[in-house]
């Protein structure tokens, strides 16, 4: 790269990657107690301990509604075998059409959440207990503490850890999808490397 930057437009969502997740969630009275699906790039890890993440929804969505009812969710993990679906339920509103059956997912009890359920076909599901809600922008945030983590064990790897590559994870870009790219290196190797030249 060489050559001076341009100006470009102001907007938060140029920071990419951004993981594409589908966030489940269910309300508890009418016409919000249905399972519903979100599709979501604005999350992320927030702590480690204790496990804190968030997600970022408007308060027009139907989901936004169910979340408040219940205060708990799910982020399920999107392969590229999941991609149409993910994008479907980003375009279409849970209180119009029911997005499990629409796209032919399976609404799946998560370990320590009462209402939300997880989405059956996703290979890795992280249960949530809202704990804050933060207004940002025209945004509403959701703190949410992990208390539960589900895999499909196909996905793990020797250590029991979840193996990224054997899920082809989703990213979102400006409009676009992508899946995954290749390793580059673990935590830490620049260091080691560094201390083998010396």
């Amino acid at each position: 790269m060489s050559g001076k930057k341009v100006s470009l437009k102001i907007s938060s969502t140029i920071l990419s990657p951004a993981p594409a997740v589908m966030v489940s969630c269910r309300g508890l009275e009418a016409p919000c107690d249905k399972d519903n699906i979100i599709s979501i790039a604005m999350t992320s890890t927030l702590s480690t301990i204790p496990p804190l993440v968030h997600i970022s929804i408007k308060d027009v969505r139907f989901s936004y509604l169910q979340i408040k009812q219940s205060m708990e969710y799910v982020i399920n993990f999107a392969g590229e075998n999941l991609c149409y679906a993910l994008d479907w339920c980003g375009i279409k509103s849970g209180k119009n059409v029911d997005k499990f059956a629409e796209c032919q997912l399976t609404p799946e009890p998560i370990a320590n959440l009462s209402t939300a359920r997880a989405i059956g076909e996703s290979p890795l599901s992280m249960g949530c207990r809202v704990i804050d809600i933060v207004k940002a922008g025209s945004y509403e945030v959701f703190v949410g503490e992990v208390v539960s983590v589900e895999a499909d064990p196909e996905i793990l790897d020797g250590s029991r850890k979840p193996d990224f590559h054997k899920i082809a994870l989703l990213s979102y870009t400006n409009g676009k999808y992508y899946t995954l790219g290749r390793h580059m290196g673990d935590l830490g190797f620049s260091g080691r490397a560094q201390a083998a030249a010396v």
